[in-house]
């Protein structure tokens, strides 16, 4: 039976300029980013203590981070959706990675804590 274990990175903190409006374009402002990644086994690299046997989360949050320092996008899905692409064209072994970003300071009248998407993105049967 085959196992399906994730990897989980919780609370990155990334500044980009994305956004709708001229002025988020134009300044960076934080965004926070959650990745959880679904992979076959962890048990290999677990057995032998061995970090080549599995994903280097290190290297995930190097590109997470690389695409939200990208070009600006507009929406907030947009920028979700580069990240969980780029982290399944740079990790094979990835069989699914789902993205939550939200925005810590939307320029809104509303009083809100944040905003953001979530998305579950998996290979497709031919990568």
């Amino acid at each position: 039976m085959p196992r399906e274990d994730r990897i989980v990175i919780k609370g990155l903190l990334l500044n980009g300029k994305h956004g709708v409006l001229p002025q988020e374009q134009m300044h960076c402002q934080p965004f926070k980013v959650d990745i959880t990644l679904g992979v076959n086994s962890l048990l290999p690299a677990a057995e032998k203590d061995d970090l080549a046997l599995t994903v280097d989360y290190g290297a995930v949050i190097d590109v997470a981070t690389n695409v939200v320092a990208s070009s600006p996008k507009q929406l907030v899905e947009t920028l979700a959706e580069s990240i969980s692409r780029a982290i399944l064209a740079a990790f094979p072994e990835i069989c699914w990675v789902w993205v939550r970003l939200v925005k810590t300071r939307p320029p809104l009248a509303a009083q809100v804590a944040e905003v953001g998407v979530e998305i579950l993105r998996r290979r497709k049967q031919n990568e």
